[in-house]
C-alpha cells in the first residue's frame, strides 16, 4: 500500500467530511451525538448532607441502612463501522466498485464523528474476520481505522457479516452508533442483527452498484458470481431475463427494508454513483428520518 498516497487521499476525505459533521450537530440526528445529561451509576451508604430525594427505598429497607443513589454524567455515543470487504463488494460496472465507494463513506463518517467529537473504532471483513480498532477519540485513532479500510484484501471468500456482527458485542461496552456498511448479499445475520440493534442506534447502509436494477447491457453477456468465480452467458434483452432481473432486485429490495425494520435498524440505499459526501450530509441532516425508518439517498451525483 502506498502509504502517501493513503495520507493524501485522508486529508480528502477529511475536508470533504466538515459538512457531514455539520449535520450530525444540527441534523435530525444531533441527539444521537449528545450526552442526554444523566444516568445512574450506583449506590452508596447515605452521609450527612446527601439529598433525601435519592434515598434508593428499596435497598435501604433490604439491608436496614439508608442508601443513597449516585449518578454519573452520560458519554456521546460512540461511533463504530463495520465494513464488508468480500468478493462481491469488490465488483462493480463503472470505475468505481462498491467497496471503494464504501471505503470512502466509512472514512467520511469516521473523519466526521473525530470532529465532534466522538470516539471512534470499526473492524472490517470478508470471508474472516479483520482487525477490531477499539472506539477512540482523535484524528490519530480514525486515521488507523482508515489505513485499516484502505488495505485489507485478504480475498478469502464468503462473507463473516454474522460473526462479525456478534463480534463487535464484547468490544462496544457503551451505547454506540453502529453503521454497517456491505451489500448484504447474504443470508443468516437476522438475529445477529437484531441483538446488536437492541443494545445499540443500527444504520445500515446499502451499497448497490448503479446496475443493479437496470439491464446490464446488451447481446451475448458474461456473468460471473464473485465468490465462486463461475460464469454464465446471457442474453439481458431477453424477457425471461429482464423478468428475472428486475423481480430480483425489487424483492431484494423490500426485503432488505423488511428485514431492517423488524430487527430495529435504520436502513440506507447508498448507490456508488452517488457522491458519497452529499449522500451522506443529506441522511444526517433528514427531517424525517426519526419518524420514518426508511431513507433512501436522493442527491444528485456530483461535487
Amino acid at each position: 500500500m502506498d502509504l502517501g498516497k493513503t495520507a493524501g487521499k485522508a486529508r480528502m476525505l477529511r475536508l470533504a467530511s466538515f459538512p457531514i459533521a455539520r449535520e450530525m450537530k444540527t441534523g435530525a440526528f444531533r441527539s444521537f451525538f449528545r450526552g442526554r445529561g444523566i444516568e445512574f451509576d450506583s449506590v452508596r451508604e447515605y452521609q450527612y448532607g446527601d439529598d433525601v430525594r435519592a434515598i434508593d427505598w428499596n435497598v435501604s429497607a433490604r439491608t436496614g441502612k439508608t442508601f443513597v443513589k449516585t449518578f454519573s454524567e452520560e458519554r456521546d455515543l460512540s461511533v463504530f463501522i463495520i465494513l464488508d470487504a468480500s468478493r462481491s463488494m469488490n465488483t462493480g460496472t463503472g470505475e468505481k466498485s462498491k467497496l471503494d465507494h464504501a471505503v470512502e463513506a466509512a472514512a467520511l463518517i469516521s473523519f466526521a464523528a473525530e470532529q465532534l467529537p466522538c470516539p471512534v473504532g470499526g473492524v472490517v471483513f470478508d470471508g474472516k474476520i479483520g482487525p477490531f480498532i477499539k472506539p477512540a477519540e482523535g484524528l490519530e485513532n480514525v486515521i488507523s481505522l482508515f489505513t485499516v479500510f484502505e488495505g485489507f484484501r485478504t480475498d478469502v471468500p464468503g462473507s463473516a457479516l454474522t460473526e462479525t456482527i456478534s463480534g463487535c458485542m464484547p468490544v462496544l461496552f457503551s451505547p454506540s452508533l453502529v453503521i454497517i456498511l456491505s451489500d448484504f448479499r447474504v443470508s443468516g445475520f437476522k438475529k445477529a442483527l437484531e441483538r446488536l440493534a437492541f443494545y445499540h442506534k443500527v444504520i445500515a447502509v446499502k451499497i448497490t452498484d448503479s446496475a443493479t436494477g437496470e439491464i446490464p447491457g446488451h447481446g451475448l453477456i458474461r456473468f460471473s458470481d464473485p465468490e465462486t468465480r463461475e460464469e454464465i452467458l446471457c442474453r439481458p434483452e431477453s424477457y425471461s431475463f429482464k423478468t428475472a432481473w428486475e423481480k430480483d432486485s425489487s424483492e431484494n429490495t423490500a426485503y432488505w427494508n423488511s428485514l431492517c425494520a423488524k430487527c430495529g435498524a435504520l436502513p440506507f440505499e447508498l448507490p456508488v454513483n452517488l457522491d458519497a459526501a452529499a449522500a451522506l450530509a443529506a441522511f444526517f441532516a433528514a427531517k424525517n428520518k426519526i419518524v420514518s425508518p426508511h431513507f433512501s439517498a436522493s442527491v444528485s451525483s456530483g461535487g
